[in-house]
This record gives structure tokens, sequence and C-alpha cells, in this order.
């Protein structure tokens, strides 16, 4: 899954260091992925950490940050810097 059932949320692919779904806490960076979510404005921004096994669970694979530009600038958004 690229993106969430809402159209207004991704997920990029990076290091984590806790799972704000699971509320674990890991000892080191793990492979997760950051919730980028849209605003009002067109500006998307990280909401939530997301851990490995959150998204096994549900099935997402997380993009790369070429990959959710590519989305965001296709529906005239930003990224926060």
């Amino acid at each position: 899954m690229f993106q969430c059932e809402q159209t207004n949320q991704l997920y990029l692919k990076a290091k984590v260091e806790l799972c704000d779904y699971t509320q674990r806490i890991y000892a080191q960076p793990v492979d997760g992925a950051k919730v980028l979510r849209k605003n009002q404005a067109n500006k998307w921004e990280v909401k939530m950490l997301c851990g490995p096994e959150y998204l096994s669970r549900h099935g997402i694979s997380p993009q790369t940050e070429a990959k959710c530009m590519i989305e965001i600038e296709e529906n005239g958004g930003y990224l926060e810097g």
C-alpha cells in the first residue's frame, strides 16, 4: 500500500527509533517510515513514526523520498522542509 485509506497520508522510508502506533521504543534505529500528512494548506508534515512490525502487519510499503515527492508535487502540495 503506497498511501493509506486517506489520500492525504504517505509513508516515507526512514530509520526510526520508535513506533507511535505500537508505542515501541527500539534500542537502535530500525527500518520503518515517517508518516506524512497533508494539512489544509497543502503542506505535508511528518506527523508520526512507524515501526517495521506495524508496516508488515498492515501491508504497507513505505516509499522513497523521490516517489513521495512525485506524489506530493502531482497533487500541488509541498513537503515541509
